[in-house]
């Protein structure tokens, strides 16, 4: 089963799934929705990781939890 947990202490989770923030105590505590057009999966979860981590710097955000879903994000965002 998956299910969401709370980051550290501390740390706010940004969820591209979903594109929504959360502190510890698994508040929300900002989300966002966008239309990127007709474009693969892959990308529009690029473009809203892009757009959260905007959104995470314009807030000052020191501890920040990427959580993504899309396992070939990942494997491109793991590679050197």
């Amino acid at each position: 089963m998956i299910k969401w947990t709370a980051p550290a202490y501390g740390w706010i989770a940004l969820n591209t799934g979903r594109s929504r923030k959360r502190d510890h105590y698994g508040k929300s505590i900002g989300c966002f929705s966008a239309y990127y057009g007709h474009y693969t999966s892959m990308r529009a979860e690029f473009m809203a990781l892009l757009k959260g981590l905007q959104l995470a710097w314009e807030r000052e955000v020191k501890l920040l939890d990427v959580r993504m879903d899309n396992k070939a994000c990942i494997q491109i965002l793991n590679t050197n």
